[in-house]
């Protein structure tokens, strides 16, 4: 642990104005005890570090508007984290996350959720839950199949659920009318599911690396989709990429006069 330089940290936070504190990348297994002394703190950096466990003293920091805990050792989270009912953007990024924390659900101020390459295979009912929740990643988990919960997520806008082993998606029908971006990645779809036909207003659909050969007409019927990417590993906004999937050279989709298809590497 840098003592010298969380003690520095600290030091700084209470001579400035800012209501930031950067506690990452300093070889912590643990919380400072300075910083539950910090009632005013909102936004909160231990990114990096080797913290294992949080302490139930984590309520105490109930202006918490933001915190960065990615890449650290956190297997769970303790219960006194529902107190918390400031936090808005939460990264978990990069732990040892094995079940949803339930503690999350009764955090209704949450915006953002970030849980990507942690160990995840289920998620608990989150009927009512997360009114206020647009973007959840959960990339590289273990789902083997399309969590349910999700659907009841209303207002979410962003969803990234590549890097897992999901076959099939069930029918949106209904259930995230507010999608704007979902990525499927690097799963073992073989076909791009009919369910996402009704979501009026996708923008940016990631399907990268599957096993899908045909390309349906329906993705032409997006409004605001105007490229279908074929060769450029990257996730564009108002883009279908399929890179990486054995779609024969020769076919070719029907589209509108909006849509370009890319069949070019872009340098």
């Amino acid at each position: 642990m840098k003592l010298q330089k969380v003690t520095q940290q600290i030091q700084n936070y209470h001579y400035s104005d800012t209501d930031y504190l950067d506690l990452s990348s300093l070889e912590l297994t643990t919380i400072p005890n300075e910083v539950f002394d910090l009632p005013n703190l909102r936004v909160l950096d231990l990114s990096n570090n080797l913290i294992a466990r949080l302490p139930e003293k984590m309520e105490e920091l109930k202006e918490l508007g933001v915190l960065k805990l990615k890449n650290n050792q956190l297997t769970t989270l303790p219960d006194g984290f529902s107190k918390l009912q400031e936090l808005y953007q939460l990264d978990l990024e990069d732990n040892q996350i094995t079940e949803f924390p339930t503690c999350l659900s009764s955090l209704f101020n949450l915006q953002s959720l970030n849980l990507n390459h942690n160990q995840i295979t289920l998620l608990p009912d989150f009927k009512e839950r997360f009114n206020k929740l647009n973007s959840i990643s959960f990339y590289k988990n273990n789902f083997s199949e399309f969590p349910p919960s999700l659907l009841q997520i209303q207002n979410l806008k962003s969803l990234d659920l590549g890097g897992n082993k999901l076959r099939n998606i069930p029918d949106f029908t209904g259930c995230l009318l507010h999608l704007c971006e979902i990525s499927i990645s690097n799963n073992q779809l073989t076909e791009v599911p009919n369910a996402l036909a009704g979501l009026a207003n996708l923008a940016s659909l990631d399907l990268r690396h599957n096993q899908i050969a045909v390309i349906p007409e329906f993705i032409s019927k997006f409004k605001k989709i105007f490229r279908l990417d074929l060769k450029n590993d990257d996730w564009y906004y108002n883009c279908v990429n399929l890179h990486g999937n054995p779609i024969p050279e020769e076919l070719t989709l029907v589209v509108n006069d909006n849509i370009k298809m890319v069949r070019a590497t872009i340098e």
